[in-house]
Parts: C-alpha cells; structure tokens; sequence
C-alpha cells in the first residue's frame, strides 16, 4: 500500500474530506477569502472555516461523522491499537470476508484514521468517475 503521506499536505486532505461530507467552498461574504461551508447545520463545517481550520486530521469529533458515512455505504471500518507495538491500524473493508480495502498505521491513532479515510476517499471517488 503506497502511502500519500509525503506528497499531499495534511490541509489538501482535509479539502478532499470536506468535499466527500458534503462541503463546498465559497466567498466569506465580500471579501476574497474562501471558506468551506455546509447547508447541514450540525456539519462542523457549518457557518465557515477556512481551510486551515478543518480538523479532520486532530478532532475525533470531525471524523468519527466521515467513518459513518462510509459504514453507511457498506463499509466496514476497523480500529485496532497495539500495545507491544504502541500503533494504531485502521482498515476499511467491505462487509464480509476480504482483504481490506484501504489500511495506514501510525502511533498516533487519529492520523491512521485519518489517512485510511483519505485513502478511502481517493479510492471511491475513482470508483465514481463520470465518464
């Protein structure tokens, strides 16, 4: 598994996230800065935030609405920590038997969930390409 962990900064992540939870990005009124935005008012999105204020990367309680999404569409997510290890795995399978489709570890356990996530993401939306 290739990790993009070195090519895409955490924020252009973050944009990808944002975009597959239904954000959008727009004007902060009538000034030329952009904002990513949502019409669900219970979005953290919601009201505005800039690009660098999305936390999908350091806040459970952005990315725990992401990994219900993609269970809502069939997926199965598995967190696992390791004690002799000290690690954190992430797995995103379809329900059932099968090799997982996306998987990233990291000591850090919210960054392997968050990179997982983006995988999945990246992998879904390729799925989904209009011709």
């Amino acid at each position: 598994m290739e990790s993009y962990e070195n090519k895409i900064s955490i924020a252009d992540k973050n944009k990808v996230i944002a975009k597959f939870m239904g954000g959008f990005e727009r004007y902060w009124y009538d000034t030329l800065d952009k904002v990513w935005d949502s019409e669900d008012f219970k979005s953290p999105l919601a009201g505005g935030k800039h690009t660098d204020d999305l936390e999908y990367n350091s806040d459970w309680s952005w990315i725990i609405p992401v990994i219900g999404r993609i269970w809502k569409m069939g997926k199965m997510v598995n967190i696992n920590f390791f004690d002799e290890t000290k690690t954190c795995e992430c797995r995103i399978y379809n329900w059932g038997l099968g090799d997982p489709q996306q998987e990233a570890e990291d000591a850090n356990p919210i960054k392997a969930v968050h990179q997982a996530v983006y995988d999945f993401i990246i992998w879904y939306n390729q799925q989904n390409k209009q011709p």
